[in-house]
């Protein structure tokens, strides 16, 4: 093959490249000698590009797969995976199961590899971490007597996490004996042990008001200091109090001993639990009275799993080893050391530990143990709402038990939330796909509807008891069903929330997003016409200086039967500030708003919202140049006060371009941002690159060179790379580089599209004539 060799460094590159993987020249043929350019503002931008845009990311892939030329012959047969698909992970594995591809026993065992080992599962969908215990005891219950041994085995021996064991003194140990070289290598300590695994829990902690019998680990890969897990057990206390004063509960704990049929009187691991609390002074009784947590390693990494609470296995799996005549303790092998010694229980991340994010789990997992207790009306008993609403009244509970002051998981939930109601769907969806992500996001709404409906909170703990949870909810609100839709639509745009988990953040960045569909309302002329879900909203949202002095804009519902339609007025006086709520309107009667009224805000927006529960509903807006219409309310008969003049420029326009290359194994997309203002000026420029490959050894070597030589060109121009803000993450197997210009957008534009122009359109074409596809938004 054909070699391009650069003029700059003298690298060699493949015949295809634009530009060096080593350098960032440019390898196109030119009839003028190449000249350096001198180092000034342009270099920036040229940084960028040949970073980006050139495809630094692509060529440290390249590099390695020169490196890693041949495969290897011992590494395990790799499962075909299919690709991303918008259907659940539930969905994806019963369509299989129902059409006869896979058995009974592969459908139970891809749910637990979900839960316990995603890697081995065979479907690449979005929502396998929403996967949890009761998924698969539903599943056990119905096909437990009909699986074989090893798949019940594989079960067993995750539920009494078998990976890990009890560790006292009278036990010498590897990681006792070099406990002092290991606190000092950290994480290199792997390399010293033999077998690299250390799964040994050696430490307990009793709660102050004796409730929880807390075990960690002060070795493995998130080794557990005693002081720290100390605060989670008192925590867990202070949740005990919360629980009691906000909601009226109690807590109970009914120990059940992890015994097969009362053929032994205590499990395996009983003396082992009883050495360890002996050494840590506390009296043995407490294993009848307290329940037991386990502070491990969940390798939530790939788990997606920071905490789970386990209630009971409900003999089912004991009565598959026993009913059948089968022995587990068959061989020596099989004679599984019980770690979890007694039901029920529950397990923290403790790679979480000293988190914001370990505390809501924490509150999150131990309001499962309260719900059994609801659902029996004071006896444990299994809820039967499924994920809605026991996932969601789990992080509904959490809010009243824990404040983060960063970012935590329930702030990520909170975005996907808002991309649900987004597209179409509403709550009603949620709870009809309770068994995907609706139950674990839809405490959003719960919030809402706790505040709205008088003893809200108690009603949607009750709906656990019902398989029509919705219908629960909706016919016991007092009819104020509508208002809690309103009320989370509302409290979306103006982020009026007491716990700040509630507003919806991006998984990645952390950073605040709005809704995604913020429709901006044409600047033409006419009607048009558009479905709103059942028990969700849309947004829409205009500036204002877009339209004449004379254009009016109209909402009306289609249908007089329709009763549950309704729209939100909201203003936000410039960027910064949040929007504000300042009319709400029955769509029984048409909505009419004179544009130029609302002039001097930054911002208008609307919600149009569905508060009922049983169809979608259609409903129709229109701009008329001319309107004649009387409006329905006007700045001033809302008492809104004209604004102080925002110096800031209005981001009017954009120009949002894209283009795709495809190697062997590898995709690569480009992106370019440019935001003029509404001078038409540039006030914002990003170039993105992403790179997406199968996510193997060679992708994560290739990650580590890319993000290696992000940070050498930092350093080395570290006056260009201080013109810029630069990240770089992955998702999956997508490995992305984001750069923002701070200033001076001209001089990189020009110097990244060879443009001297500083109009729209100019700046457009130039983009597109590097290969891009643009649009203007």
């Amino acid at each position: 093959m054909d070699k391009k060799y650069c003029s700059n460094c003298g690298a060699e590159n493949k015949t295809s490249s634009a530009y060096c993987i080593s350098c960032g020249n440019s390898l196109e043929e030119k009839t003028e000698p190449v000249q350096k350019k001198k180092k000034g503002k342009g270099c920036l931008i040229a940084l960028i590009v040949a970073l980006l845009i050139a495809g630094l990311v692509v060529g440290g892939i390249f590099l390695y797969k020169k490196l890693v030329y041949f495969e290897d012959p011992f590494e395990d047969e790799t499962t075909i995976k299919t690709s991303v698909d918008s259907k659940s992970f539930e969905e994806l594995l019963n369509e299989d199961f129902n059409n006869g591809k896979i058995s009974k026993d592969q459908y139970v065992l891809q749910i637990a590899y979900a839960l316990y080992e995603p890697d081995r599962v065979l479907y690449n969908s979005n929502d396998i971490e929403s996967v949890d215990f009761e998924t698969l005891s539903r599943v056990l219950e119905k096909y437990g007597n009909e699986l074989s041994y090893d798949t019940m085995l594989y079960i067993y021996k995750k539920i009494n996490l078998s990976d890990y064991t009890w560790s006292t003194s009278d036990e010498t140990t590897y990681e006792r004996d070099n406990e002092a070289n290991i606190s000092k290598v950290g994480l290199s300590y792997m390399s010293k042990k033999p077998d690299g695994n250390v799964k040994k829990l050696d430490g307990v902690i009793l709660s102050k008001d004796k409730h929880f019998l807390v075990y960690y680990s002060t070795e493995g890969r998130y080794p557990t200091k005693k002081s720290q897990a100390k605060k989670v057990a008192n925590y867990l206390e202070g949740v005990v109090d919360t629980y009691k004063k906000d909601f009226n509960l109690n807590f109970d704990y009914d120990i059940q001993y992890n015994v097969p049929n009362g053929a032994l009187t205590k499990p395996y691991s009983y003396n082992s639990v009883v050495k360890l609390l002996e050494e840590n002074n506390i009296d043995k009784k407490y294993i009848d009275t307290a329940m037991p947590v386990y502070l491990i390693d969940t390798e939530a990494e790939k788990t997606n799993h920071s905490g789970f609470y386990v209630g009971s296995i409900e003999n089912i799996l004991i009565r598959f080893f026993y009913g059948s005549g089968s022995s587990l303790f068959a061989s020596p092998e099989e004679n599984i050391s019980y770690t979890t010694y007694a039901f029920p229980y529950f397990v923290l991340s403790s790679s979480l530990i000293g988190t914001d994010d370990q505390y809501m789990v924490g509150a999150h997992e131990l309001f499962h143990h309260y719900q059994r207790y609801i659902c029996g009306n004071g006896e444990y008993k299994e809820c039967i709402s499924g994920a809605f609403t026991t996932e969601t009244t789990a992080s509904e509970a959490a809010l009243h038990a824990y404040k983060p002051s960063d970012f935590t998981a329930l702030n990520g939930h909170s975005g996907v939330f808002l991309d649900y109601m987004n597209s179409d769907r509403g709550v009603s969806f949620m709870a009809k796909n309770a068994g995907g992500t609706g139950g674990y996001i839809a405490y959003v709404f719960a919030n809402s509807y706790e505040e709205v409906v008088p003893n809200g909170s108690k009603v949607m703990f009750d709906s656990m008891k019902h398989e029509d949870a919705l219908g629960y909810i909706y016919n016991n609100s007092g009819g104020k069903y509508s208002k809690a839709v309103m009320k989370t639509a509302e409290k979306i745009l103006t982020e009026d929330y007491s716990n700040k988990a509630l507003i919806p953040k991006d998984y990645d960045t952390h950073e605040k997003i709005n809704p995604k569909n913020q429709y901006n309302l044409p600047g033409s002329f006419g009607i048009q016409s558009k479905y709103v879900s059942t028990s969700g909203f849309d947004y829409y949202m205009i500036k204002t200086y877009n339209y004449p002095e004379k254009a009016q804009l109209s909402f009306n519902k289609s249908l007089d039967t329709d009763k549950d339609l309704y729209l939100l007025l909201f203003v936000r006086k410039d960027s910064k500030d949040d929007y504000e709520l300042v009319y709400t309107h029955n769509l029984d009667k048409e909505f009419v708003l004179n544009i130029d009224d609302f002039r001097y805000y930054n911002d208008v927006a609307f919600s149009v919202v569905n508060g009922g529960i049983s169809k979608s509903i259609l409903y129709t807006f229109e701009i008329k140049e001319n309107g004649e219409k009387t409006p329905t309310v006007t700045a001033k008969s809302l008492g809104l006060k004209e604004p102080k003049p925002n110096k800031k420029a209005i981001v009017t326009s954009k120009i949002v371009c894209s283009k795709v290359e495809s190697e062997e194994y590898i995709k690569s997309t480009y992106q370019v941002l440019v935001s003029f203002d509404n001078k038409e000026e540039v006030n914002d420029f990003y170039v993105k690159g992403t790179v997406e490959m199968e996510d193997n050894a060679i992708f994560k070597i290739a990650k580590g060179v890319t993000t290696g030589a992000v940070f050498l060109l930092k350093q080395k121009y570290k006056e260009e790379f201080g013109k810029i803000t630069l990240r770089t993450y992955d998702e999956g197997n997508k490995y992305i580089i984001l750069g923002r210009v701070k200033d001076d957008y001209y001089t990189a534009i020009k110097n990244s599209f060879n443009t001297e122009s500083t109009s729209r359109e100019d700046i457009f074409n130039a983009i597109q004539k590097e290969g891009f596809i643009c649009e203007f938004q």
